[in-house]
């Protein structure tokens, strides 16, 4: 999902939002006094050269954090996570097996979701003290929370509820 209609969905929850470009510094941010952030999705590896990395003091603001597909790669790799290059490549329709429905991502949802993927890397190793509350059949670590820390990671694009 594109920034902008996340955005439109975030906003027609009646929440404020805005867009900022993914090099916008930690100190800018935080004059803003989020409430919360999310890194979205992009075609980029956390590994490739140039690749569109936020600045690494977002973690240190005490805000949420929810990554999406690539957004979750970048909290994974700044946080001592891993990822690699998958197998394969997925892309299109599949399910998401919740595992923890005690995660506020998944609460009161089906223990199964229709998902839409579109993402060549994968998580392979999770930041230390986080856990995994979601699966699905090409990936181990599809939602990962740090709950204490109010840190998320979805590796999927949409659901369907």
């Amino acid at each position: 999902m594109c920034s902008s209609d996340l955005a439109r969905r975030i906003r027609e929850c009646n929440v404020y939002s805005v867009i900022l470009p993914f090099n916008t510094p930690e100190d800018e941010i935080k004059r803003l006094a989020p409430k919360g952030l999310i890194l979205s999705g992009g075609p980029s590896s956390v590994y490739a050269k140039g690749a569109p990395l936020p600045d690494r003091g977002i973690f240190k603001l005490n805000v949420p954090v929810l990554g999406i597909c690539y957004g979750v790669q970048v909290l994974a790799h700044f946080l001592g996570g891993k990822v690699e290059k998958g197998d394969k490549r997925e892309y299109g329709k599949g399910t998401l097996t919740v595992t923890d429905d005690r995660c506020v991502l998944f609460r009161n949802l089906p223990k199964e979701l229709q998902v839409w993927n579109s993402h060549g890397d994968k998580l392979t190793r999770l930041p230390k003290d986080f856990v995994v509350v979601g699966t699905t059949d090409n990936s181990d670590y599809a939602a990962i929370e740090h709950a204490q820390r109010k840190l998320f990671g979805i590796q999927i694009g949409r659901a369907h509820v």
